[in-house]
């Protein structure tokens, strides 16, 4: 049993997004001498970038509709949750871009004034309005933004393929959906206070990003962990654990979180465990190594330990990987949920074939082989919940796909459902994904009857 909507559910997110943002960044592949791009301003405090299309038709209102009637054309492609009920002021500003990426601005007359002439030159590269981070335009790695920001608007970083670390000073209380999105080479973000406000998505799109700094207990610090990001509570670099436990056999990517920066990698002992110039360790036999990650002249080390192949070693490595003292039990649950998504793949084209092996269908084909489909998710995660003394079951049952295997767990007194396989979706007819998805996780039994039966 496979799992597909989620699929067609992200493809139409991101066709929602690139209606909303793409359209006219798309148009600087197009015509690299000059390229126009326009972002509303209401209020000073809503911006809305505008396509060529929703420009042209925004400013053939502008002289004669009020502004409700453009409040009412921006709730038709923004949402009505994204556009204030009225508004006192509103202006455009206009930025042409060169081949020489040079930038000019012109700025419209607020509330149905007719659109002014006349550029100024904005030297600097962010864009900032009454305190409103609206773009950054630099080609920085580093980036750190002024003092005086106070908010970061949706598509603030929008494309940016250069800057590998942000820097949010505690003057910023307020993060936009989609503020740092589609940043192809983004690694980490520091936020050195707490903001007020911080939308679901205001990370997108962003595949490279492995780590945040924030306060503990801030909405960011929360954000980081409500999405699988690594976070942190201090800017310096680190692995976020001492030692790795491995079994013979594994490849492990090492990420070394907080740092910008190239690193150089050694293997004390080759033979036990190789490192790839990439960070990839591959374990060839059992023992220890330590594993050195050098960064403008700092070392930093790990020690890789690699034990012999089993059912019981793969369970005892995931104990001891993933859960820490003080784990309530459904962070427990949550985190042998999350190892499974990121180290088991659906076995996809044994499915389409119809000759899925029998080991698919066990605890080894998941937590040995790697892959499997939903009875070998749902025996893995009975076992490893059996290894933590935590009431688990495998349910058998049906969803409209046809038969499928899930998991009931007891939590906090009450049972509760879990299906590890769906949350692992096939994406774009892929089964490499990653990305614990929670749309399955923890559900009660009237929540899980609207797709499942038993």
């Amino acid at each position: 049993m496979i799992w597909r909507s989620r699929a067609g559910r992200v493809a139409a997110s991101l066709l929602v997004v690139s209606l909303l943002f793409g359209c006219f960044f798309r148009e600087a592949g197009c015509q690299a001498e000059e390229v126009k791009e326009y972002v509303l301003i209401v209020d000073n405090t809503y911006t809305y970038r505008l396509n060529t299309p929703l420009y042209e038709q925004i400013r053939s209102m502008w002289g004669e509709a009020g502004t409700e009637q453009i409040l009412e054309l921006l709730r038709q492609v923004y949402g009505a949750d994204q556009v204030p009920q009225q508004a006192s002021t509103m202006s455009i500003r206009i930025y042409t871009y060169t081949s020489s990426d040079g930038m000019s601005g012109g700025t419209a007359g607020a509330d149905g004034g007719s659109l002014s002439g006349g550029t100024q030159t904005e030297p600097s590269d962010f864009d900032i309005s009454s305190g409103r981070l609206i773009r950054y335009r630099g080609k920085s790695k580093v980036v750190t933004l002024p003092g005086t920001v106070t908010s970061i608007s949706q598509g603030a970083f929008y494309g940016n393929g250069a800057v590998k670390k942000i820097i949010v000073p505690a003057s910023v209380k307020t993060i936009d959906q989609y503020a740092f999105y589609q940043c192809s080479n983004l690694k980490y973000i520091v936020f050195a206070g707490k903001c007020k406000s911080v939308r679901n998505s205001m990370i997108y799109g962003c595949d490279q990003l492995v780590s945040i700094v924030a306060p503990r207990n801030s909405k960011e610090y929360k954000y980081a962990e409500k999405h699988g990001i690594r976070a942190f509570t201090a800017d310096r670099p680190t692995f976020g654990q001492g030692q790795l436990h491995l079994l013979a056999g594994d490849k492990e990517k090492l990420v070394l979180y907080n740092t910008a920066g190239s690193v150089r990698w050694k293997s004390s002992r080759t033979p036990v465990a190789a490192v790839s110039a990439s960070g990839m360790v591959t374990c060839r036999k059992e023992g220890t190594a330590k594993i050195t990650a050098e960064v403008n002249g700092k070392k930093y080390i790990i020690v890789v330990r690699v034990s012999g192949k089993s059912e019981e070693k793969r369970i005892r490595q995931i104990v001891r990987t993933v859960i820490r003292k003080g784990m309530s039990t459904r962070e427990k649950v949550k985190a042998v949920h999350d190892w499974l998504v990121k180290h088991v793949k659906y076995d996809y084209n044994n499915y389409l074939r119809g000759r899925v092996p029998a080991v698919s269908h066990t605890s080894k084909g998941a937590l040995l082989r790697g892959i499997a489909v939903c009875d070998g998710y749902s025996k893995a995660m009975q076992k490893i919940m059996k290894r933590l003394r935590i009431p688990c079951q495998v349910v058998i049952g049906r969803t409209k796909g046809g038969g499928h295997a899930w998991n009931r767990v007891k939590v906090d007194g009450r049972w509760l459902y879990v299906d590890v396989t769906f949350d692992d979706p096939i994406v774009n007819g892929k089964n490499t994904n990653t990305k614990p998805y929670y749309t399955y996780f923890l559900k009660t039994g009237k929540q899980m009857r609207k797709s499942h039966s038993w």
